[in-house]
């Protein structure tokens, strides 16, 4: 077991996605996997099911964080539950998300965006979001070369495992005007609008 902080620590982009943060820490430090990254630090990494949990259990990513050394401010990056049960809502900006709006993998992006800044964000994590804001383009899903999902335990942030540059990827144009929507939505808090919306 490694009894030390990880050599390189990755500093956290304040809208980064803890599987992004975790990619990262595996890619600067040799590992060959964020599995192999866990293991060295006897987390369990038998699945990718505990990784998804500890990314919505703040004191179980808090142990990862704090046995590799890295900032507190990374532990920020997971999310929070609004009520006691692994079914209650996730909290993003004060509000209480339903799981079945996230997406766990760490699969879609913006190629745009990664070549402003290399790391997942956050909010292409939840479903109804297709298409980036800044950008204006459609979310790429997979790996454009290959066709396969990018694993959530890579151990590169920009590349796929077949080797592709994932910021080569051609992103078709596309209204932003959902995307924009669910933004506001969620910036404004308004929690009344969101479980209207969903009630239907």
């Amino acid at each position: 077991m490694i009894q030390h902080p990880l050599p390189i620590r990755p500093i956290p982009y304040g809208d980064e996605s803890p599987a992004s943060l975790l990619i990262r820490a595996a890619e600067n430090n040799g590992f060959v996997s964020v599995l192999q990254l866990l293991s060295a630090y006897r987390f369990p990494s038998q699945s990718d099911e505990w990784l998804v949990a500890s990314f919505v259990d703040q004191t179980r990513f808090a142990k990862i964080i704090h046995a590799m050394g890295l900032h507190t401010d990374c532990i920020s990056l997971a999310y929070r539950r609004t009520g006691p049960t692994s079914k209650s809502p996730r909290e993003m900006n004060g509000m209480g998300l339903p799981e079945r709006l996230f997406r766990n993998g760490a699969n879609v992006y913006c190629p745009e965006c990664l070549k402003e800044q290399p790391y997942w964000r956050k909010g292409w994590s939840i479903l109804p979001i297709t298409t980036c804001n800044k950008h204006g383009c459609r979310l790429l899903q997979d790996c454009p070369l290959c066709k396969q999902p990018l694993s959530l335990t890579r151990n590169r942030i920009l590349h796929c495992s077949c080797g592709h540059d994932l910021r080569q990827g051609k992103a078709e144009m596309a209204d932003p005007k959902g995307t924009q929507w669910w933004l506001s939505l969620i910036a404004a808090q308004n929690q009344d609008a969101l479980d209207r919306m969903l009630s239907f």
